[in-house]
């Protein structure tokens, strides 16, 4: 039998969507789980007693989800081009691999790094929670160009986020891109779906 609730909550709203905790704090992999937050003043929810019961479960889990202690094992490679230096990139394109991403890892080779990929563009922002190499994120648009990029300390929540709409993040270990002159405008080749034109 199905128990209706009438629940009259202050500063709730469920935002239980992928999509959401895509765009709200993806980073080496670690989501911020917003199961719940602030977009409405006073929201009126009537909902079944089970749905009410499976939607806290499958925020938990989300919650939980990432809080794992060992690193994810090496995802599938493609070589990208950044001017003239190759790149050897793990692809992240699931929700499970981009919530794990470089999370735990505690080394990583001179000219490797991790792609994310994301289904569309958005402003993108990161954070280094459980990541044990410092980093550096460029930001890139869906043409392959360099945003932004920013430096990201170890085990850190600070945000960092993109300058426009991102629809792809290149994590490589800290000061990379700067020790190669490599500048926000620059195309980065070899991304699957990005056409391969030059500069």
């Amino acid at each position: 039998r199905t128990v209706n609730l009438r629940l009259r909550v202050l500063v709730l709203s469920v935002r239980f969507s992928f999509a959401q905790q895509v765009n709200s704090k993806a980073t080496n992999g670690a989501y911020a789980p917003f199961c719940f937050g602030s977009n409405s003043p006073d929201l009126v929810m009537t909902l079944s007693f089970k749905s009410f019961t499976l939607g806290l479960l499958l925020c938990f889990v989300a919650s939980a989800a990432p809080a794992q202690s060992e690193a994810q094992p090496p995802l599938p490679t493609i070589q990208l081009n950044a001017g003239l230096y190759v790149i050897k990139a793990e692809v992240a394109q699931t929700f499970s691999q981009m919530a794990m991403g470089l999370m735990h890892r505690d080394k990583m080779g001179a000219n490797e790094g991790m792609l994310f990929v994301w289904g569309e563009s958005s402003k993108r922002c990161m954070w280094m929670r459980n990541t044990l190499l410092p980093l550096s994120v460029a930001f890139i648009d869906d043409k392959g160009v360099v945003l932004n990029v920013e430096d990201m300390k170890p085990q850190t929540e600070d945000s960092h986020c993109s300058k426009g709409d991102a629809k792809y993040a290149l994590e490589m270990n800290v000061g990379w891109f700067k020790a190669k002159n490599l500048k926000p405008g620059l195309k980065i080749s070899g991304i699957p779906g990005v056409a391969t034109t030059t500069r």
